[in-house]
């Protein structure tokens, strides 16, 4: 809604009218209940904040799969992500909002430097790597002057409570000098505590014994706490990044509904593997299977019923599985067969595995519906790219490619890519 304020909301009352929306957020609730696989609960954006957040979320959650495309488009993603964060942090003050921005920024860089001390990549994509290097390199500073202008201004604030904190300190010191007069002449004054010594009092206390300098003594002072305050803000930085490290762990290889291999292991693990070590006179193909009645599923029975639908299509594709063969899921609706070998036998694998799915049945809200699909083949004879990871990324493209032709088709039938040379 944010997005669209001035084109649809512009004579609205904007906060009402995003309060019309709240009973969304039950059927929400219902129908996505939170997992590991979800970012967060979606909403509605009404604030600038609110929408950088929530398209921070989609990005992070599909930067593996986004960064597969080039290394160009990687390093734009992660540049995106990293723009992202920093205004979020120039409106929030948030200090994982800091973090993630300044670790993008860092990793951007980082990527820069790889593409342009790599010799296989030539021409203008390492003119645009040493221009993006540039531009992170400035915007990371900004980020820090920011930071630390938002933490003078946070200090500033603190000592003025300070200040303020002083003031009642004083008069309540005058209550207690009162007090202390009323006393009797005999009576003991009360034991004093002693006080634990502070790190910079003892070095105060050191250099005051070896006649240092107070110019020397303040420097070694301020050197101290910059980098207590330094040693602070990089614990915070490693656990953050541990934590994504995880998530991104978690969700990188494993597809969490059904527990199959996801595209990223396919394609970004498994594939390149293979390409690395592919022999001539070895070959292997992909099988990609799109159901063609998901969607409307989805839309008319809600998400859980979709669910189910998938599971059961994994537990048939599952009893399919051939030995060698290995099943993964590619997208929503979309399974994939890596299989040995390739030629006419894959196409008539193909069709086989299509027609069993066809024959089998699923409940869905009282109603049996048949499994209907659509299938795409790519065979791998030969690598003719560069690297084994472009060779992946080209046979993904092919493999998605040909399995929407065969969905242009009108569905319900097998399309075979013409190439078998990535």
């Amino acid at each position: 809604m944010y997005r669209d304020k001035e084109s649809f909301y512009a004579s609205d009352d904007f906060q009402a009218l995003g309060d019309e929306f709240v009973h969304f957020k039950e059927w929400w609730d219902k129908d996505l209940p939170l997992n590991d696989d979800f970012p967060g609960r979606p909403g509605i954006a009404l604030s600038e904040a609110e929408a950088l957040f929530f398209a921070r979320f989609y990005f992070e959650r599909n930067f593996e799969t986004l960064r597969q495309a080039n290394q160009e488009d990687e390093l734009r993603l992660q540049y995106l992500l990293a723009e992202i964060g920093f205004r979020l942090y120039e409106l929030t003050s948030s200090r994982e909002d800091y973090t993630k921005a300044s670790a993008f920024f860092s990793s951007t860089m980082q990527r820069s430097l790889d593409v342009i001390n790599d010799k296989t990549v030539v021409g203008g994509m390492v003119n645009r790597a040493r221009e993006m290097l540039e531009v992170c390199g400035e915007r990371g500073r900004q980020l820090r002057a920011l930071r630390d202008s938002k933490d003078g201004e946070s200090k500033a604030g603190k000592k003025v409570k300070k200040s303020k904190a002083k003031k009642t300190l004083k008069r309540g010191e005058k209550k207690v000098a009162e007090k202390a007069d009323e006393r009797a002449a005999g009576d003991s004054p009360p034991k004093k505590k002693k006080k634990k010594k502070k790190k910079a009092d003892l070095v105060a206390e050191s250099a005051s014994r070896a006649e240092m300098p107070q110019a020397d003594l303040d420097g070694i002072m301020r050197k101290t706490a910059l980098l207590e305050e330094e040693l602070e803000v990089l614990k915070e930085r490693h656990k953050t990044v541990e934590e994504d490290n995880l998530k991104w762990r978690q969700l990188a290889g494993r597809d969490a509904l059904t527990g199959l291999g996801n595209k990223i292991m396919l394609f970004n693990v498994v594939l390149p593997k293979i390409l690395k070590k592919l022999e001539p006179g070895r070959s292997f193909s992909c099988i990609a299977i799109g159901l063609d009645q998901l969607g409307q599923v989805n839309l008319k029975f809600g998400w859980k019923t979709g669910d189910q639908m998938l599971l059961e299509t994994v537990k048939n594709l599952r009893r399919l599985t051939k030995e060698g063969e290995e099943l993964y899921r590619l997208d929503g609706a979309i399974f994939g067969f890596l299989c040995p070998g390739s030629g006419d036998e894959k196409g008539v694998r193909a069709t086989e595995l299509r027609r069993h799915l066809a024959q089998t049945n699923v409940k869905v809200a009282n109603n049996h519906l048949p499994l209907i699909s659509s299938v795409g083949v790519v065979s791998v004879e030969r690598r003719g790219s560069a690297s084994a990871s472009e060779a992946a990324a080209a046979i993904s493209k092919a493999l998605f490619q040909i399995l929407f032709k065969a969905k242009d088709q009108g569905g319900n039938t097998v399309e075979i890519h013409s190439s078998k040379h990535f």
